[in-house]
C-alpha cells in the first residue's frame, strides 16, 4: 500500500536494519535505509502504481526456523502516460523480531 501511495518512508521501521533484495536481474545487500533511498527513486518515476493482490501465504521452514510470507498479484503501473500491468510474485523473509530482513521479487508482463 505505501508503494502504491509513494509514502515508503512510512514503511521504514518494518524493515531490519540489514536486508538482501532480489529482483528479475538485480541484488542488493545493504542497510535498509540505503534500500529506501534506491526504491523510492524508482517508484518516483511512476505517475501511478496499483497493487490488486490476489493472496497471501504465511509458511515456516522449518528445518532453517525461518519465518516467511509469499504474495501473488497484479501491479498497474503508469510510466510517463504509458500504462502497463505485470504479474507480481514476491517472498518476505522476517528475522526473529518481525522485522522483512530478505525478499525476492519477481515480475512477468501479463499475456506473456
Amino acid at each position: 500500500k505505501q508503494y502504491d501511495d509513494n509514502t515508503l518512508e512510512k514503511g521504514r521501521g518494518y524493515f531490519a536494519d540489514s536486508v538482501t533484495m532480489w529482483t528479475d536481474g538485480w541484488k542488493y545487500h545493504g542497510t535498509s535505509d540505503s534500500l529506501m533511498k534506491i526504491v523510492m527513486k524508482m517508484r518516483n518515476t511512476y505517475s501511478a502504481n496499483k497493487t490488486v493482490i490476489a493472496a497471501i501465504a504465511p509458511l515456516k521452514a522449518n528445518d532453517l526456523n525461518e519465518n516467511w510470507v509469499c504474495i501473488w498479484g497484479t501491479e498497474y503501473t503508469t510510466l510517463k502516460g504509458k500504462k502497463d500491468s505485470m504479474d507480481i510474485q514476491e517472498n518476505w523473509r522476517f528475522d526473529k523480531n518481525g522485522k522483512i530482513d530478505m525478499m525476492h521479487s519477481y515480475r512477468r508482463k501479463i499475456g506473456k
